[in-house]
C-alpha cells in the first residue's frame, strides 16, 4: 500500500501555501490542525480568531479545505481545533464531515462560535457509507445578537441506505454567545429513513450539555443502541425545553440524565434506572 505523508496531504491544500508541519515524527498524516489549514487557506498571517461579535476569519473554507483532502486520502480522519475562540460563518457539510472527527483540547477551550441563523453547524449523514467519526472536547456557540434562529449545532441525518453509525460525541458544550441566541435544535439525529437495518445505529453522547434552544435541544428520532452518560438541557424555550425527546428508539440506556424525558414509540429504553417501555 503506498505511504502517504502529512506533508502531501497538507501541500496539497492549497496551491498557494505548504502547510509547516508540526512533528512529523510524531503526528499522524490523517490529524490536521487547524492553524496549518487557516495559513493554507489564507496566508501565514492573513487570518484571525474570533475578535469580536461576527469579526473574525471564517474556519469553515479551512476545515472543508482539510476534510477533503482527508476524505480523498484515507477516507476521513481528524482536525484538531487549538484552543481560543473561532468564527464559523460557512456550515460544514455532511458530505465532507461524515466519517470524521472534529477535536478540541476541551470544552472550555476549544470554543466555535456559529454566525449563522439558518443552518447546520455540523452536518452527518454517512454519505457515501463514510460512518464513525463524531466530535470531542468542544464548546459550540451560537453567535450573540441572532435571536431565535432555525440552526442545529449539530444533526445527523441520513438516507434510506446510509446513516452516521457507530459514533461518539464526548465533552460538547453546546450554548450561545451571551444568551441571547436560540438554537432550532441542539443535536438532532433523525434515523426513520432508513429501515434496514433500522435507524442511525450505535452512538455514546457523554458529557453534553446544551442550553439555548428553541425547540428540542436533544430530538432522538428512530436511534438504536444509544447511550447517554452525564446529559443534560438547559436554559430552552419553547414546547419542549430542556427536554430530551425520544421517538422509536430501540435500545437505549443513560444515566445522570439531568433533563425532561419525553419518550414515545420505543422499546427498552432505561434512563436513570427507569424503564420507560
Amino acid at each position: 500500500m503506498k505511504t502517504i505523508s502529512r506533508r502531501a496531504i497538507c501541500s496539497g491544500i492549497a496551491a498557494t501555501a505548504i502547510i509547516p508541519v508540526r512533528s512529523l515524527a510524531q503526528v499522524p498524516p490523517y490529524v490536521l490542525d487547524l492553524r496549518d489549514l487557516m495559513n493554507a487557506r489564507y496566508g501565514v498571517g492573513g487570518w484571525t480568531g474570533r475578535t469580536g461579535i461576527g469579526v473574525g476569519t471564517d474556519i469553515g473554507p479551512a476545515i472543508c479545505d482539510g476534510l477533503t483532502a482527508l476524505r480523498a486520502n484515507f477516507y476521513g480522519g481528524i482536525i484538531d481545533i487549538p484552543p481560543g475562540v473561532w468564527l464559523l460563518n460557512t456550515p460544514i457539510p455532511a458530505n465532507l464531515l461524515s466519517g470524521s472527527i472534529i477535536r478540541g483540547l476541551h470544552s472550555q477551550a476549544s470554543i466555535i462560535v456559529f454566525n449563522n441563523p439558518g443552518n447546520a453547524a455540523f452536518s452527518f449523514n454517512g454519505s457515501g457509507g463514510a460512518t464513525g467519526g463524531g466530535m470531542r472536547g468542544l464548546a459550540i456557540l451560537l453567535e450573540s445578537g441572532l435571536g431565535n434562529t432555525n440552526s442545529y449545532a449539530i444533526i445527523l441525518n441520513g438516507d434510506s441506505v446510509h446513516q452516521q453509525d457507530q459514533t461518539e460525541w464526548n465533552d460538547l458544550y453546546i450554548s450561545a454567545w451571551g444568551g441571547s441566541s436560540y438554537w432550532w435544535d441542539g443535536f438532532h439525529a433523525d434515523g426513520v429513513a432508513r429501515t434496514s437495518p433500522l435507524g442511525v445505529r450505535v452512538a455514546t453522547l457523554n458529557n453534553v450539555q446544551v442550553f439555548n434552544t428553541r425547540n428540542a435541544p436533544f430530538y432522538l428520532k428512530t436511534t438504536v443502541q444509544w447511550t447517554l452518560n452525564n446529559v443534560g438541557a438547559y436554559t430552552g424555550i419553547g414546547p419542549y425545553a430542556n427536554t430530551v425527546l425520544i421517538a422509536g428508539a430501540v435500545h437505549m440506556y443513560g444515566e445522570a440524565v439531568n433533563a425532561v424525558l419525553n419518550i414515545f414509540g420505543s422499546s427498552d429504553v432505561l434512563i436513570n434506572g427507569t424503564r420507560y417501555s
